[in-house]
């Protein structure tokens, strides 16, 4: 009876440090692809920006102000922890910021990516993740002059 009596109490201490521990992702800058012109919107064009920052565009798109990937800062988790990394959007679609424009076509933002889909915290339990991804024009119709934005979500599983 001792015996199961330790490992509940073992059991019910680790939860109790998981729960108390306050383990953070941080938003440090947000993926953006910069302030654009696409010349022609009568067919798709990508323009990619990946998560070490190198920019593959198309033709199509004119760079007013260079984009960047996002950043992260995971902090206060153990150190030398290996975390899962998982990005994604809830929709693809992308939203014009403001009111609404209904004739207005969509970019799609997908391909998010990190470097690899784990890493591990350093000795003071802090790790940087850096995101990339590609916007695509829809080939029909046209845009607003606008801001057009998309949710980012990074999900850190350990």
């Amino acid at each position: 009876m001792k015996r199961k009596l330790v490992i509940l109490l073992y059991f019910f201490a680790c939860f109790l440090t998981f729960s108390l521990h306050a383990e953070k992702v941080t938003l440090i800058k947000p993926l953006s692809f910069g302030t654009i012109v696409l010349k022609d919107n009568s067919a798709s064009h990508q323009y990619t920006i990946t998560f070490a920052g190198n920019v593959h565009v198309d033709p199509a798109f004119i760079l007013i102000t260079p984009g960047h990937p996002a950043e992260f800062l995971i902090s206060e988790f153990t150190p030398h922890t290996l975390l899962n990394l998982n990005v994604f959007t809830v929709d693809n679609n992308t939203q014009i910021a403001g009111e609404s424009h209904p004739t207005s076509s969509q970019f799609t933002i997908n391909n998010h990516h990190t470097a690899a889909s784990t890493v591990t915290t350093n000795a003071l339990g802090e790790a940087s993740v850096f995101v990339g991804a590609t916007l695509t024009s829809s080939g029909t119709g046209f845009y607003v002059d606008t801001t057009y934005y998309n949710q980012l979500i990074l999900m850190v599983d350990y």
